[in-house]
């Protein structure tokens, strides 16, 4: 929410100014056994289930720098079903000229290899040319 001001107070004082962010936020709390998120314009979050499903999370608010808002909204999703947390930039598959259905389906695909990552691998390597920064991470659930 402070970043959100912060980019919003600077494009209001300087119009010619486009400072936006996209944004994924989570934490997980190992109390509660909940992860909470808050997505702001970035590509979905992909969760794979202990169980073999997966499942994508869409932006739940606006790219940051848009509009000031007083809350954000927060999501909540239950830990102890969760085995794998992927989240990406979209330069994972702008890169590649993907598009972003194309770059969710190509790491569902990849998830339960994920860990020998010679799938994931090939994302970063080889690319004649570099159009934007390309991130993954991934967190495993124990």
């Amino acid at each position: 929410q402070e970043l959100n001001a912060m980019l919003c107070r600077l494009n209001q004082e300087d119009s010619d100014s486009e400072k936006f962010v996209t944004g994924l936020f989570f934490e997980i709390d190992i109390i509660t056994k909940k992860l909470r998120y808050i997505n702001a314009g970035h590509p979905d979050m992909i969760i794979h289930f202990k169980d073999g499903t997966s499942r994508n999370f869409s932006s739940n608010n606006m790219i940051l720098g848009i509009l000031e808002v007083d809350q954000m909204n927060i999501s909540e999703i239950n830990c102890e079903d969760i085995h794998k947390v992927i989240a990406f930039t979209d330069g994972l598959y702008e890169n590649h000229n993907l598009n972003l259905d194309e770059a969710i389906q190509f790491i569902q695909d990849s998830i339960e290899t994920v860990e020998s990552t010679s799938k994931i691998n090939a994302l970063f390597t080889n690319l004649q040319h570099v159009k934007d920064d390309a991130t993954i991470c991934l967190v495993t659930l124990k």
